[in-house]
């Protein structure tokens, strides 16, 4: 087997042994190489068909377990990285074309399914939002108010999809901006090792 066995995850990209994925790549006669890839990329974006069958001529099938798993490893450093693609340069001139233009038509795919497994890693996430901005001029209790106040929906989707609905004040919405700063700038100093 070629590689560790280590399961893809985000909190732990594993660095790619560049050698085996070309090495193995490079295998792929040049007319079928863009079907090769398309497929590896569907099946990096969760398409569950193989198509091992239109390849068994080029490699055995501990070849084509590899060259799946270590496509995976690929897109998951290429795409979580601004980096340029790494090792495309090791590739002969007419694959490396190939692979980039490939690439670059399926990139938006790539890039949500990163985004699907960043969402995979809390059963719930935010989805969508919606504000209004009302003025509350009086109340039943106080003649005269003049208190603005914020109407703030938070679409939450996950295992149960639901609705959080938000009343707030200016210093309660002032401590929720607060909150959520604190909390983006300790996403922002998080790093994966």
């Amino acid at each position: 087997m070629y590689g560790d066995d280590t399961p893809i995850g985000m909190a732990h990209i594993p660095q790619i042994p560049e050698d085996i994925f070309f090495k193995l790549l490079i295998k792929c006669p040049v007319d079928r190489l863009q079907k090769l890839i398309h497929h590896l990329v569907d099946l990096f974006c969760g398409q569950k068909t193989i198509l091992y069958e239109s390849f068994a001529d080029v490699w055995t099938l501990f070849e084509w377990w590899d060259l799946i798993r270590e496509s995976q490893n690929f897109f998951l450093q290429c795409y979580s990285s601004s980096e340029v693609v790494p090792g495309l340069s090791s590739l002969p001139q007419e694959f490396s074309n190939i692979f980039n233009d490939c690439l670059s038509v399926r990139s938006s795919d790539l890039k949500n399914r990163l985004i699907e497994k960043t969402h995979e890693i809390s059963p719930a996430y935010l989805q969508n939002f919606d504000w209004k901005l009302k003025l509350t001029l009086a109340s039943d209790k106080v003649a005269q108010i003049n208190e603005p106040r914020l109407l703030l929906s938070l679409d939450i989707s996950g295992d149960r999809d639901k609705t959080l609905c938000l009343d707030l004040s200016k210093e309660e919405l002032k401590i929720l901006i607060e909150t959520m700063e604190k909390a983006n700038k300790a996403v922002q100093d998080f790093t994966v090792d």
